[in-house]
């Protein structure tokens, strides 16, 4: 049986390698990864909130969905958006 893999938020981080926005779902998301932010080595990223998708959150929250579907539709553009700011450009013809 394979042993549990025990990483600190940061080792887990680092392995996304890929990570270019980060998109907090709910209060708890936000308390801990803005916790995490105050650690030195933590990663300058995109951040947006978005509140939870609870039955709570269901029944006070009217349209809450649509919070949830415009951070999603934020984060894929500015993910979309970085990664086409790290292609690399080809370089322009000799004049």
């Amino acid at each position: 049986m394979a042993q549990p893999l025990s990483l600190n938020p940061h080792q887990f981080v680092t392995l996304l390698t890929e990570l270019r926005v980060v998109v907090l779902i709910g209060g708890f998301a936000e308390h801990w990864w803005l916790r995490y932010l105050r650690q030195p080595e933590s990663p300058i990223l995109p951040l947006l909130c978005a509140p939870h998708p609870s039955a709570s959150a269901r029944r006070s929250r009217p349209g809450f969905e649509a919070d949830i579907a415009v951070a999603m539709a934020k984060a894929r553009q500015t993910a979309e958006n970085d990664r086409g700011s790290q292609l690399p450009r080809e370089s322009a013809p000799p004049a």
